[in-house]
């Protein structure tokens, strides 16, 4: 769970930059957040947002880290460390797509969240199309995937585009790691 620890590292270590930052008399949300308005000036917000949570809101931290926890347990051990790295970062990206695409141009998005649905729909895709043995938690993950969405569709200040991005990303990813992976373990001939 190597992996799983670092990402938490860096986010506890982006919340602490962000609370100096304010200290300091500078916005993190402008400095560190995604809006598609601002994003071709701040191009670096793209992945700086994925890192970075509301610092009036410490709970978006603690649930994010928390749920990045439970399914790093899961999936890291099972996929192996580069290919969670891989789901988790190219769902981040996912996310922030989703934003820009989807977003009010001058509302500031920040947080994990992107990239932990990312971990919803890779673990939804080793459910779906990864074999039997991985289907019997298939009915709690799409209670818990259906819980989170309608969460984040019905409460403001949720990111649900973030969310859509990153599960959509996350469940692709995963089915192209099974893919290869299967491909992989074909008989030459």
């Amino acid at each position: 769970m190597t992996a799983t620890w670092v990402l938490i590292g860096i986010n506890v270590a982006v919340y602490a930059v962000q609370w100096l930052l304010s200290l300091m008399g500078i916005n993190p949300l402008v400095l560190l957040g995604l809006a598609p308005g601002y994003v071709s000036q701040a191009p670096w917000t793209v992945i700086t947002s994925g890192f970075s949570h509301s610092i009036s809101n410490p709970a978006h931290l603690l649930l994010n880290m928390y749920t990045l926890w439970i399914f790093g347990r899961m999936l890291e051990p099972e996929i192996g460390r580069g290919r969670f790295l891989t789901v988790y970062l190219l769902s981040l990206l996912g996310g922030a797509a989703a934003v820009l695409l989807l977003s009010p141009a001058y509302t500031f998005t920040v947080g994990a969240s992107g990239a932990v649905f990312g971990l919803f729909g890779a673990v939804l895709a080793l459910a779906l199309w990864g074999g039997r043995r991985y289907r019997e938690n298939l009915s709690g993950i799409l209670v818990l995937i259906g819980f989170n969405t309608a969460f984040g569709l019905f409460f403001p200040g949720i990111s649900w585009q973030g969310h859509l991005g990153g599960i959509v990303t996350g469940m692709v990813v995963m089915g192209a790691l099974l893919g290869l992976r299967g491909r992989g373990r074909r008989p030459r001939g």
